[in-house]
């Protein structure tokens, strides 16, 4: 059992998810009064001069190039300080993870402010969850059957509140019978 990821079709043939535990939205990290006026992926594809720094491997790149952005607006780096780094140098205009990362990036370097994307016309967030082996069925079965009972708890809200999740990213997953 390892540590929520996002759930992507591509990982679901590999490994087995639980329920989803949350449901994260990306967002920009932008220069603070966000000068090029980068309010998601569409408006960044929009700008021909806009930069987006990005980390290899996540879900934002798809997010991006589905959106319009082109490869040369797109910027990859191997971890996310080197990202920041870039977007404080101005080598890049944004830098791209979860709104939740980003705002506490932007609580930690006073010149960044995190943007929040709008939610898509589908209204679908990206879910996370554990992943396990596949043939881990038992394990998968038990850790769902105490996530039902425990997502939306008082209990589960307050801890996730200590690492700034907000409300609306953990009701985005909660059931009717953890409800």
């Amino acid at each position: 059992m390892n540590v929520p990821i996002f759930v992507t079709p591509e990982r679901a043939r590999l490994v087995a998810f639980s329920e989803p535990v949350w449901a994260l939205g990306d967002g920009f990290l932008v220069a603070r009064g966000n000068p090029k006026a980068l309010t998601g992926y569409k408006a960044l594809a929009a700008r021909s001069d806009a930069r987006l720094g990005v980390v290899g491997g996540t879900i934002q790149i798809d997010a991006a190039t589905s959106s319009g952005a082109t490869d040369s607006q797109i910027v990859l780096f191997n971890d996310q300080p080197s990202a920041v780094a870039a977007l404080l140098s101005g080598k890049v205009d944004a830098y791209a993870a979860t709104a939740v990362g980003n705002r506490a990036l932007a609580a930690a370097n006073k010149p960044l402010e995190a943007v929040a994307h709008e939610k898509s016309p589908d209204g679908r967030i990206p879910a996370g969850g554990f992943s396990f082996n596949k043939e881990n069925r038992d394990l998968v079965q038990a850790v769902n059957k105490q996530l039902r009972a425990y997502l939306g708890t008082a209990d589960h809200r307050a801890r996730m509140a200590k690492y700034g999740i907000e409300a609306s990213e953990i009701d985005g997953v909660v059931t009717s019978q953890s409800a």
